[in-house]
């Protein structure tokens, strides 16, 4: 039968202390005896041994001769075997107690992965009918599983011995490796990690680089699993694979096995008789495998592991461990007996044997001494409610210090997944008996977790290796929930006088943390805290209440419980009490203007009160007629009174009048009340604005009005020359009747269209929006800093007054017919010229040679244009002619006088760049050309400049590549420049990337903060209804603070590091 067994393996060290030089001499081993009393084990090989009964030490299931059942030996800990039966033995739900008929065919080891030892039975019954039953270990009981249950079913395992088993593809859990009779390669199955297996082919397979698949060839029972070279993997060790004495070693490097054979192989000096005359364990307690090896005509020898798996014959006293028994080993007549294991759960390997001598039956041999175990821990094994954060504590037996390249892993029980791996040599408390590990993070809440330590991560002073923990249910244990702040309830205020009351509460949980400090605080305002009136009443969890005196008179009272543990600090829900009877409050509770035809306000009494009607109160009115109380609702402290608020604009408050009309009575009348603001009708007066997207000016269901410019109704009137402010929001379209409409302090944002209409305008006339269309705009001094666009395609714009430019002016060309053939900006005034001209044709309209056009009448003409965007007419250009006296601005086509001749001129976005390109039929005396960039169409920067062919008639080819463009539109154009200084600009060119990033403000309406998204690092300004700038700063935190401002509508303006400006309304209240 294979060895399977629990190996807890400890080491020895070498060390220099001062100049002092210290060797230790290797732990010896002794024979010991009675250890096994009653036990009986036919042939001296029917037995199996592990861990049965999950208790963490070896015990021993063996069958007596011509017994009816098998036996249970049970290891109370300490070496010293008895024989238990009944309930307590853990095969005693089993057929004759006994999980084998035959020992040879009966394999241990944790097959399920679940902490504990179970047993794989390839045969059973005579010639072995029944095959590959399962008894699986649960926590100390077995279970029979067979057929189609047993994890086994489906495999094929030559006469029921050819498998060997082991970790082989290092996922840490036990995996087979068998023959097939006749098969042509051996088969690998690997554990699934619960107990289920896969037959895995190709490369997948850690032997498929072996011949045959195989590590073993002639018979399993010549292969000997173990990590042979201490690298931390499952090798194996075959005495004969296809000759005696091949002696070859397959060596798992990371889960795929190399072969080595002859002189490289580690076991190729030793001499091992029928192949099966040794034995082999940790022998001198440093944390390896060594062996002892027979030949049957030499003394026994002893191979030491040297730590990396090669081995060295030791015969020196310090250095043999088995120096001190006859014939310096634990086997006699034949190694096959001789079985190695922590027999007395001290930590190290002692050697069990069966039959040494005919007189030596059942004999223990045990090292001296004992390696470091471990005592106990925090949490315990099998803990519950183990805190989260908590550090993990090792208390062992002896004076420890961290082992480099070993580590301590957490895994979770339900999944086996790993949590964290911590070098041992990254816990603290080296060099004492109790090491502390801190993982890097906190455990998951509820969760189950168990341990898992290398062997020899920890040494003791005498360089003994800790055994480490393999298993799951070695040191398992679950957490608790994750901490948090305590639960806590307030109390209601029942029991309250004029200056005093009962507080109190509950704490109801504690987060999973002690409470140190639990009471009440209190406060004359919403929402009081531990900074507010804190009345300390004692720790823990549980109900509490205190007589809190000198409370305030006739005030309102807001109190909450706390409770406090580490976690931090919590508030129960919010009581709030009166402790005077009175009318404490009539507050609105709708908002103010209003046009509502009723209103409501709450009427909030300091106690409970019954009695209250329509004769407790006296409305006070201004301007508006038939108010009136038309219904109460409520009881107790709080009632809700419904005024219907008549007809008219104006003024009602309500007043609480009857003091002794209620019960209990009220202290005193309260006329304090905010009152109400009625506003239904528009008055010539007020603020108006468009209410839709597009409307005619007279229209009154088109209009929205306002006496304060921030409660808005939908207008009664349209808007007139009285009015306060006229709006024209951005992206609206307001167009004049025929005739003469008359307006004050018009702001346009939006489309003003004229029509063919006059509007008379007093007061100001402003915005950036734009105006069209065939009218009149009568106004003393018109500053245009959006768009005008004179005709309706085409047509003339008057303005009756000044005219003043910084905007742009759009005229259309499509013929040249003044008014009837193209636009025509008419001014009976100055025109001061300033901003931009865009000029375009329509209706396939081509102007030809000596084609002129009047585009401005002015009065008179100061300055010109700096910008005017003109059609291509190539050939020809454009020839502009200002006549500041006459007023004039003419267009006329006329022969380039330029000496460069512009073939095209085309803007290619390339891979977030731009790509101009451009090309020429013919050049004289050009310098070069200037690349111009606008993201308005309106400010132009240089970009840079290619220098021109200076003569040419043929095409030449140009290029320029802007690698930066701005988001949004970009707009270029080109200045081609004589060497004489003289220029002319091409037509203009767009590329667009994107959209801008967009202003969000939030919350809105606001109270306090006001944040902003999109414009961070941008300055801000905050404007009133009035024009007043009100605050002033930057956006470097995305907010600003609008606190100390009064409810109303603002306009946010917000100045971007782009130079572009953006403006957003927002409402502020109270």
């Amino acid at each position: 039968m294979k060895k399977s067994s629990i190996l807890i393996l400890t080491a020895l060290c070498f060390f220099t202390l001062g100049s002092a030089i210290f060797v230790d001499i290797v732990p010896k081993f002794q024979e010991v005896s009675g250890r096994f009393p009653g036990l009986s084990i036919s042939g001296d090989t029917e037995f199996i041994y592990g861990d049965f009964d999950s208790d963490g030490d070896v015990d021993i299931h063996a069958y007596k001769k011509d017994a009816l059942e098998n036996d249970f030996f049970r290891n109370d800990g300490s070496g010293n075997f008895s024989k238990v039966t009944g309930s307590q033995n853990p095969f005693n739900n089993l057929p004759a107690k006994a999980a084998f008929d035959n020992a040879q065919y009966a394999f241990v080891a944790d097959w399920d992965n679940d902490g504990d030892d179970d047993i794989l039975v390839t045969g059973r019954g005579e010639n072995n009918p029944r095959k590959n039953i399962f008894y699986k270990n649960n926590s100390g009981v077995f279970q029979e599983l067979e057929g189609a249950a047993s994890p086994f079913n489906g495999i094929t395992i030559a006469n029921e011995t050819q498998l060997i088993y082991g970790d082989f593809d290092s996922d840490g859990d036990i995996d087979l490796h068998t023959y097939v009779t006749n098969a042509a390669v051996n088969d690998f199955w690997s554990n699934n990690g619960n107990g289920t297996f896969t037959n895995v082919t190709g490369t997948a397979n850690p032997f498929d680089n072996l011949p045959d698949k195989a590590a073993f060839y002639l018979k399993a029972q010549d292969a000997y699993v173990a990590d042979w070279d201490n690298d931390g993997d499952d090798d194996v060790f075959v005495v004969r694979r296809q000759a005696n004495g091949d002696k070859v070693f397959c060596r798992n490097d990371n889960g795929k096995f190399v072969l080595v054979t002859g002189a490289a192989s580690p076991f190729s000096a030793m001499s091992i008789a029928q192949e099966t005359q040794f034995t082999y364990g940790d022998f001198d307690s440093d944390g390896d495998i060594d062996l002892q090896t027979w030949d049957m005509s030499n003394p026994i020898q002893t191979w030491l592991n040297n730590g990396s798996g090669t081995f060295a014959n030791v015969t020196n006293l310090n250095t043999n461990p088995f120096e001190n028994l006859a014939g310096k080993a634990t086997f006699f007549n034949s190694a096959t007996y001789a079985h190695v294991a922590d027999w007395d759960n001290d930590g190290d390997d002692d050697v069990f044997t069966s039959n040494r001598t005919a007189e030596g039956q059942n004999l223990l041999y045990v090292q001296s001494g004992s390696a470091p175990k471990l005592q106990s821990s925090t949490p315990a094994n099998g803990a519950t409610g183990f805190a989260v954060d908590g550090n993990i504590v090792l208390n062992f037996s002896a004076v420890v210090t961290p082992v480099s390249g070993k580590n301590i892993t957490i895994k979770r029980t339900g999944n086996n997944a790993t949590f964290a791996t911590i070098a041992a040599t990254n816990v603290q408390g080296g060099g004492t008996s109790t090491i502390t590990i801190d993982p890097s993070s906190d455990l998951d809440g509820t969760t189950g977790y168990y341990i898992v330590i290398d062997e020899g991560a920890f040494k003791d002073g005498q360089g003994r290796a800790y055994g480490g923990i393999n298993a799951s249910n070695q040191l398992a244990f679950t957490t608790g929930a994750v901490a948090v702040a305590p639960t806590v309830t307030t109390n209601a205020v029942t029991n309250y006088a004029l200056t005093s009351a009962v507080l109190g509460g509950s704490v109801i949980s504690d987060g999973g943390a002690g409470v140190s400090d639990r009471g009440i605080v209190w406060s004359t305002s919403p929402t009081p805290t531990v900074l507010s009136n804190k009345v300390g009443i004692g720790s823990g969890t549980g109900s509490f209440s205190q007589n809190i005196t000198s409370l305030p008179a006739g005030t309102h009272i807001y109190v909450r419980a706390y409770a406090i543990n580490p976690k931090g600090t919590s508030y129960g829900n919010e009581v709030d009490f009166y402790t005077k009877t009175n009318v404490t409050s009539i507050t609105r509770q709708v908002s103010s203007p209003t046009n509502a035809a009723t209103v409501q306000y709450e009427v909030v009494f300091a106690q409970a009160v019954t009695g209250v009607n329509a004769t407790s109160f006296t409305l006070v009115t201004g301007g508006i007629t038939g108010a009136a109380v038309s219904a109460i609702s409520g009881s107790g402290t709080t009632y809700i009174v419904t005024v219907n608020t008549g007809s008219g604009n104006g003024a009602v408050r309500l007043d609480f009048t009857s003091p002794a009309g209620v019960t209990p009575n009220a202290e005193a009348a309260f006329t304090t009340a905010e009152s109400y603001t009625v506003y239904k009708l528009s008055q010539p007066s007020d603020y108006y604005r468009n209410k839709n997207a597009s409307t005619d000016w007279h229209v009154a269901s088109g209009w929205q009005s306002s006496q304060d410019n921030s409660f808005w109704i939908d207008a009664t009137s349209a808007p007139g020359s009285g009015a306060t402010e006229t709006k024209i929001a951005a992206g609206a379209t307001v167009t004049l009747p025929g005739g003469i409409t008359s307006a004050n302090n018009v702001n346009n944002a939006g489309i003003l269209d004229t029509g063919t209409g006059l509007l008379f305008t007093t007061g100001t006339f402003t915005g950036n929006g734009e105006v069209k269309g065939n009218g009149n705009i009568l106004y003393a001094n018109f500053t245009n800093t959006g768009t005008v666009s004179p005709g309706n395609s085409p047509g003339i714009l008057t303005f009756t007054g000044d005219f003043s430019n910084t905007g742009a002016i759009n005229i259309e060309l499509g013929g040249t017919a003044t008014i009837t053939g193209y636009d025509q900006l008419f001014v009976t005034g100055t025109l001061t010229a300033g901003g931009t001209i865009n000029v375009s044709l329509i209706n396939g309209f081509a102007p030809a040679l000596g084609d002129e056009f009047t585009i401005i009448d002015a009065g008179a003409l100061s300055g010109t244009f700096p910008t005017i965007n003109l059609p291509s007419v190539a050939p020809k250009i454009w020839e502009t002619t200002y006549d500041a006296s006459n007023g004039t601005l003419k267009l006329k086509v006329v022969n380039d006088p330029m000496p460069v001749t512009l073939v095209h001129f085309e803007a290619v976005k390339e891979s977030g760049a731009v790509k101009l390109v451009w090309s020429t039929s013919e050049e004289s005396n050009s310098s070069h050309f200037e690349i111009n960039r606008s993201n308005d169409g309106k400010n132009w920067v240089t970009l840079g400049r290619v220098a021109a062919s200076g003569e040419s008639k043929q095409v030449v080819d140009y290029r320029f590549d802007d690698a930066e463009p701005a988001a949004g539109m970009n707009y270029y154009r080109l200045k081609m420049v004589d060497f004489d200084e003289t220029f002319a600009y091409s037509r203009i060119r767009e590329a667009a990337f994107g959209a801008k990033e967009q202003l969000v403000l939030y919350p809105n309406p606001v109270q306090n903060e006001l944040y902003i998204k999109g414009k961070s690092g941008s300055s801000a300004e905050v404007w009133d209804a009035a024009g007043r700038l009100r605050l002033r700063g930057n956006l470097d935190h995305g907010r600003m603070n609008v606190q100390s401002l009064p409810a109303g509508v603002y306009q946010l303006r917000v100045q971007g590091i782009d130079g572009q400006e953006e403006v957003r309304r927002f409402v502020i209240v109270r």
